[in-house]
């Protein structure tokens, strides 16, 4: 007799492998992929592909990385709160700075048409300029996504695989029961299925998860209409330690399920299956998955998440660290613009950290220690967070201030000779708990402004202000807008999420 605990366990795979097997089958209808197909600048992507081929590689591969970048860049957009468009509208009319976030406040009941198009979840946000509510329904529906184009990992996926297979792709949905989603797309000229993530535009980084993200996998099954495949090998280099944490179920109950499962795609798929190819590439799968994983990947698998509020570690709890990351698109100098953030400095020891704006012909980290990630720049300014008092080295005002510092013909150093404001009013920055920060610029008063709170639902109260040309600093039409951090001989963690940079005229 099983236990209540291996029941409701392989309750919830059985149900999670239904609901997938159904779902990849909607991508066949010859409808939905000739909308899928109207929504891709094709002709543009096949002479982008043709233009950045390598010798080594075939043009459908190249292709596919295209069509990441677009998807990412220009076509889906991320959604953590739900944005109120009647405030980011008037506030644009008005000449205003971009509204607060929403804040959640729960559930809310789903409509006839949100339940029509797969939402029986919606989310309910309170917008704190109007005080209105702001509905986002989760659609399930890959027709319903080519439409509203947002979401998370799930909606980004669904509607992803969607147009890979519009394009004639094999391709295939992977769930990772832990709480991703994304999608493979077969190689001939690799002859191999190849991980693909849209909300992260990665290409063959199976191993990303692990050693970029730090997760502990569990499940993971690849579906589309004609297969069911276990793919966790795939995805780890220690297979038998992710198999312990597979809990939900006897192992050879899970696989005799993938297995009915994997059958019965084959048995209802709408179209013919060339068995003779589908068997040749089963065979080398299986082989590959056999194998040991030392990743076959295209490189970038130690970087960390870019999508969602997941936190982004700058730097580990250790000593002579430092670390930074940069948001990936390039911003016009000569614009206004807010960046938002959420941070944390855990422990009680050094340096800090420092958000900085800088020429993409600078070099990307400066000095470590007291230096804070960030000295020894050109053309950059920071403003940087120090949870360390460095009075002999950088004329420290406290060991627990904000200050704005610049180098335009010289380099940026973190001595405050280089500060142009400071202050040591603010909220313990190293204690380990978030802080939430909003930095904005106005081109027109050529005012840079710093804004921290220590509640997020709380409103930001100001705790610097000062007037800078950064296009003077940055001497390029375009800058680089990141996060650098440092330790010296005492250890700290420094993390940061929740980045969101917005512009406006």
């Amino acid at each position: 007799m099983p236990s209540v605990a291996s029941t409701t366990g392989q309750e919830e795979l059985n149900n999670q492998i239904t609901s997938c097997c159904a779902k990849v089958c909607e991508y066949e209808s010859a409808e939905l992929q000739a909308r899928a197909r109207a929504c891709v600048p094709t002709l543009t992507l096949y002479e982008k592909a043709h233009r950045e081929m390598h010798s080594n590689t075939h043009i459908r591969d190249e292709l596919m990385k295209q069509m990441l970048r677009w998807y990412k860049k220009d076509f889906f957009s991320w959604v953590d709160q739900a944005v109120c468009e009647s405030c980011v509208k008037f506030n644009a009319e008005a000449g205003l700075p971009p509204p607060d976030k929403t804040v959640s406040v729960g559930s809310g009941t789903p409509t006839s048409d949100d339940l029509k198009y797969g939402a029986a979840r919606v989310e309910v946000y309170l917008c704190p300029q109007c005080n209105s509510q702001v509905r986002f329904p989760r659609y399930n529906d890959p027709g319903k996504l080519l439409q509203t184009r947002r979401g998370r990992c799930g909606e980004w996926a669904n509607c992803f695989t969607l147009i890979a297979r519009a394009l004639g792709y094999k391709a295939r949905f992977v769930l990772d029961l832990t709480d991703h989603v994304w999608t493979e797309v077969y190689s001939d000229h690799m002859r191999r299925w190849v991980h693909t993530d849209c909300s992260e535009a990665k290409y063959d980084t199976p191993l990303v998860y692990e050693r970029g993200w730090g997760k502990k996998l569990t499940y993971l099954f690849a579906f589309n209409a004609e297969e069911v495949v276990d793919v966790s090998r795939r995805y780890t280099q220690d297979y038998n330690e992710l198999r312990q944490r597979q809990t939900l179920a006897d192992h050879t109950w899970t696989a005799q399920a993938i297995h009915a499962a994997d059958l019965q795609q084959r048995r209802t798929c709408t179209y013919k299956v060339d068995m003779d190819s589908f068997n040749a590439r089963r065979a080398e799968e299986e082989t590959e998955l056999l194998s040991a994983n030392t990743s076959a990947g295209g490189g970038g698998e130690d970087e960390g998440r870019t999508s969602g509020d997941t936190r982004t570690v700058l730097t580990p709890n250790e000593c002579d660290k430092v670390g930074a990351a940069y948001i990936n698109t390039f911003l016009p100098t000569r614009t206004n613009w807010v960046c938002e953030f959420a941070f944390a400095m855990e422990s009680s020891g050094a340096d800090g950290m420092a958000l900085v704006v800088r020429s993409n012909k600078s070099k990307a980290l400066g000095k470590g220690g007291c230096g804070l990630g960030y000295s020894g720049m050109l053309n950059c300014l920071a403003v940087e967070f120090d949870s360390y008092d460095s009075m002999m080295e950088c004329d420290d005002p406290s060991g627990n201030h904000v200050s704005v510092h610049v180098g335009i013909d010289s380099a940026v150093t973190s001595h405050h000779a280089c500060s142009l404001a400071r202050t040591s009013n603010v909220p313990q920055l190293n204690s380990g708990t978030p802080r939430w920060c909003r930095v904005s610029y106005q081109m027109d008063t050529l005012t840079l402004t710093v804004e921290l709170k220590t509640v997020h639902t709380d409103s930001y109260a100001d705790i610097l202000s000062t007037q800078i040309d950064i296009p003077a600093v940055v001497q390029r039409d375009t800058m680089l807008l990141g996060f650098t951090a440092a330790t010296g001989g005492i250890a700290q963690k420094h993390s940061i999420w929740d980045v969101d940079v917005r512009t406006w005229s």
